[in-house]
């Protein structure tokens, strides 16, 4: 489980059934896995059995996501913009829990910012100044380098982001909101 508390009213009635399904069937697995200590003691306060529940933190490919000024030049060049840009990256799908709406508000306020907008979902978002909306991506170590900055905006729910420790591990800093783990 990679969600600490979600704020269910954010979504359609089915979410809330079937996250009551998955309380209901909890008992079911031998063991639940984690992505953080978060996750584990808001499901179990939701209801959720902690029958041997474990937690195993999100990993990253250290050789694959690091830092390389050489990929910087590359990813830049392919994406058409300046070696002095300031390029910011948020990888999230649309989803109420990721808070887009907010974010892009923010970023209109940031003069000659360019945000990489990534996540499958994207092509939904409207489009303004600055924003190049990437959509699904799957070689990401190829893309956190055009970056200065990874933002992470969730609202709500968030456990550990993997999308965030991957442009941690490529020397990012990060800008994150204060929810979940």
């Amino acid at each position: 489980i990679y969600n600490s508390s979600l704020d269910l009213k954010q979504y359609p009635w089915r979410m809330s059934a079937v996250f009551n399904a998955n309380v209901a069937l909890s008992h079911k697995p031998r063991a639940i896995v984690y992505n953080s200590v978060k996750a584990l003691n808001d499901h179990k306060s939701s209801g959720f059995k902690d029958r041997d529940s474990v937690i195993v933190n999100n990993g990253v490919d250290t050789a694959l996501f690091r830092p390389d000024p050489t990929a910087r030049q590359a990813a830049r060049a392919k994406l058409g913009l300046s070696p002095d840009a300031r390029v910011a990256i948020i990888v999230a799908r649309v989803d109420p829990q990721k808070d887009w709406a907010t974010v892009l508000r923010g970023l209109r306020l940031v003069d000659g910012l360019v945000t990489l907008a990534v996540g499958p979902t994207t092509a939904k978002l409207e489009p303004q100044p600055g924003l190049m909306l990437i959509g699904a991506h799957m070689t990401m170590q190829d893309l956190y380098p055009a970056a200065d900055v990874f933002i992470l905006p969730s609202a709500f729910g968030e456990g550990t982001s993997v999308a965030m420790c991957e442009a941690m591990s490529c020397g990012l800093p990060v800008i994150v909101t204060d929810v979940g783990d």
